[in-house]
């Protein structure tokens, strides 16, 4: 700031500041440092921007040199940029007539060519679709059909999309429970149908199995909106909420029960097994204690 535009801003400001802020902002003023500028570096950034600008509209005009165009378009050297020029090359030419583009193949083209390929042959590989299930963690899996989107809480792999079944424990209300025998009665309808035919007695009792988990399902869904069934809910999640104190009062022994409701079929037949062997060796082994008690008070003189 000159001696004339210090004077002209202070006679705006006269009154403004005191003397001791005055010389504050004097003293800022002249501890700030100046900033160099480095016209050279300036002026060649600007000339070099002229000319890449000038490049361009030459190329829009159709007046440009071969030799140009990889820099213009920004391509680093390598093996295609050949292919790179002759392409832009031919775009170019072909703005603002009626003749066709005529290319080389892009340099990308057997890339996506080849991923097709693969893609495809890894589609004709894969099996024919044969429904699969797994258990993980004590939940059922399923292996859904091919095209099936998938859902939060599917796995997706390999194989296809996995979708965990839902359990009876997993049901909250009463429509839920119902929806669920619905669903387990459609799977073993259809599983029964494929499998004996539609003429079959075993057939016809899980159709009729199935219409009445239809019925229910029904049903449960009309009972939502009566007063009295959402006391009942009311009265059954108060004693859910309080079964393990209800049960631990109650209890002989100190550990409860095992918890069977999320086990499949062959886990619990598994479980009952393992019991029952479980109680025979406990009986021999009260056998076998009463039959040596007996030798030892025989024996005792």
């Amino acid at each position: 700031m000159n001696t004339e535009e210090f004077e002209k801003l202070q006679a705006e400001c006269n009154g403004l500041f005191s003397g001791e802020e005055w010389a504050v902002i004097l003293k800022v003023e002249r501890e700030a440092p100046e900033t160099a500028i480095d016209a050279e570096a300036h002026s060649a950034a600007a000339l070099t921007d002229r000319e890449h600008e000038d490049r361009l509209s030459r190329i829009f005009a159709g007046d440009f040199d071969a030799e140009e165009v990889p820099d213009i378009i920004g391509i680093a050297g390598g093996d295609n940029d050949e292919t790179y020029e002759a392409h832009f090359v031919a775009v170019i030419e072909s703005i603002g007539t009626d003749h066709p583009i005529e290319l080389e193949p892009h340099p990308r083209e057997d890339q996506r060519k080849a991923l097709e390929e693969r893609l495809r042959q890894l589609e004709s590989d894969r099996p024919a679709y044969a429904h699969r299930t797994r258990t993980q963690r004590k939940v059922v899996w399923d292996l859904l059909p091919p095209g099936t989107q998938p859902m939060a809480g599917d796995e997706v792999c390999e194989d296809g999309v996995w979708r965990p079944r839902s359990t009876l424990a997993m049901c909250t209300s009463r429509y839920d429970k119902a929806a669920f025998e619905f669903y387990e009665a459609q799977r073993t309808y259809d599983a029964v149908l494929e499998k004996h035919g539609p003429d079959a007695l075993l057939t016809r009792t899980a159709y009729l199995a199935l219409e009445n988990a239809r019925a229910v399902r029904s049903k449960a869904l009309k009972d939502a909106d009566d007063p009295v069934v959402q006391g009942w809910d009311r009265v059954d999640a108060h004693r859910k909420e309080h079964r393990e104190e209800y049960n631990a009062s109650r209890r002989e022994r100190e550990e409860p029960n095992a918890d069977l409701s999320n086990l499949t079929p062959e886990e619990k037949l598994k479980h009952r097994n393992a019991q029952k062997a479980a109680r025979k060796r406990e009986a021999r082994a009260k056998e076998k204690a009463v039959k040596l008690a007996a030798e030892s008070a025989a024996a005792a003189p």
